[in-house]
């Protein structure tokens, strides 16, 4: 679909009695002339050479009032039987109408007209070719130029749209590889026949190119941006799975229990397992086309619940690693959340935003917000850092200072936004040593650091020499 360039050439419509001097392209300034033509008819036409039935300046009809009379007399509008009538022929489809009546006809706009040339009123031929119309054929194409502008707009829109999606289910493989291998079976009913052909499943990445590539909707588009959002929070939460819960296993995967497993790998193995099942069903409904808004709702909030059933099964398998004592309300409160949340429950952003409270207030009373004595070290001994490098904000967030050690800008931590560093080799208010971290009683950049490298001994005999 392309846009029309309006016509630059001097426009034609002149008679004796009236001239155009605008461009063919633009509205003409002259009115119509409702002088009878002069002309008589060719042989063509009319044997006798008969005068011409049109008006001065435009085309003359082929019928003759006379050799034609009853093609040109029949009735149509009313007033074909005048003895003055004038008629003029419509050049698209070859009809003659009384002038008076058509010019009524096309002068005439519908409470509800749609956007499109007028028509022939007996044969419905598109009118493009008039010249006393002329005005009225140049304002509809306008419109129809309009429409076409709009039309262009929005596949313009679109097709960056489509692109864009494209790009962010690619960034969203890269950062998570696991969607392209997973398989997943959709329910719809084109996908249906697919798989029944092809025997086998496909990826969920699969799908979204698929359904990507083919001729969609925007409202498809929209419905595609939201599922590769509800896609992203499910790999997030299977991310969390590997790193919180399949750590802490032999093979680091999901693996059915083998002999020889402590009871501990059992019960993250089992935590991991839960959780990937409820994942996987969720998955699948996400990867359905033309999925509902509600449905894509549901889907949110149950994503919410199974991150929320992790983060108690990886407190339960954190106290248990860590022989940590838990009150005993604490302990059936996070037994019947498990059970709950394992079950389906539905949630309300308020009820789920007290349960992550309650949980961060159970793993903070344990110590379980700390690094376990093996991180520390691993820490540590990668950054290679000198003692007194290692800092924690008010709330207990550990960071680093590179360098000398010394503070010297501000920052906000990323856990919780206090205020980090300090000024002039001086914490702010409320940061400390983590002494935690490295053994270190002091910054690395300090008086009393700077003491511990002389011998007291040396240091008074000098004091007197």
């Amino acid at each position: 679909m392309k846009l029309c360039t309006p016509c630059r050439e001097p426009c034609p419509w002149r008679c004796p009695h009236k001239k155009c001097t605008k461009l063919c392209g633009e509205k003409c300034n002259r009115e119509r002339c409702n002088e009878p033509c002069r002309k008589t008819l060719p042989r063509s036409s009319c044997l006798y050479n008969h005068p011409c039935i049109g008006l001065c300046g435009e085309p003359c009809p082929k019928l003759c009032r006379i050799c034609h009379k009853d093609k040109v007399t029949e009735v149509f509008f009313g007033h074909e039987e005048e003895e003055d009538a004038r008629f003029i022929e419509l050049l698209d489809c070859g009809h003659v109408f009384e002038v008076t009546s058509l010019d009524y006809w096309m002068d005439k706009d519908g409470d509800n007209e749609d956007i499109k040339l007028k028509e022939c009123p007996r044969c419905k031929t598109l009118i493009r070719i008039s010249y006393r119309y002329a005005d009225i054929v140049k304002e509809k194409l306008a419109e129809v130029e309009q429409v076409k502008k709009r039309l262009i707009e929005e596949e313009r829109k679109f097709q960056d749209f489509q692109k864009k999606l494209g790009r962010k289910t690619h960034r969203l493989v890269r950062k998570y590889p696991d969607i392209e291998q997973k398989k997943v079976l959709s329910d719809s009913s084109e996908q249906r026949e697919e798989q029944a052909s092809s025997a086998k499943s496909v990826s969920s990445y699969q799908l979204l190119r698929h359904w990507l590539q083919r001729r969609t909707t925007m409202a498809e588009l929209n419905t595609i941006k939201n599922q590769l959002k509800l896609l992203k929070q499910i790999y997030k939460v299977r991310e969390k799975v590997k790193t919180d819960l399949l750590r802490n296993t032999s093979h680091g995967v999901l693996k059915p229990p083998i002999a020889g497993q402590s009871a501990l790998e059992q019960k993250y193995l089992q935590g991991a397992t839960e959780v990937d099942q409820k994942l996987n069903l969720l998955e699948n409904e996400l990867m359905t086309f033309q999925i509902s808004s509600q449905r894509l709702t549901d889907i949110r909030d149950e994503v919410i619940c199974v991150g929320l059933l992790l983060k108690v099964r990886v407190v339960q398998c954190e106290i248990e690693n860590r022989s940590v004592s838990l009150a005993f309300d604490k302990e059936v409160w996070l037994e019947r959340q498990g059970k709950q949340l394992n079950a389906g429950k539905r949630l309300t952003e308020e009820e789920a935003d007290d349960i992550e409270a309650t949980i961060n207030r159970i793993r903070k009373e344990c110590g379980l917000e700390g690094l376990t004595p093996e991180e520390r070290v691993m820490i540590v001994k990668a950054m290679s850092f000198s003692q007194g490098h290692w800092y924690k904000c008010p709330n207990g967030h550990i960071y680093a200072i590179g360098e000398c050690g010394g503070a010297m800008e501000k920052r906000k931590c990323p856990d919780c936004g206090a205020t980090i560093g300090g000024t002039h080799h001086t914490l702010v208010q409320g940061n400390q040593v983590a002494t935690e971290m490295d053994g270190a009683l002091y910054p690395a950049w300090s008086d009393q650091t700077n003491m511990q490298n002389y011998d007291p001994a040396e240091l008074r005999r000098l004091q007197f020499e």
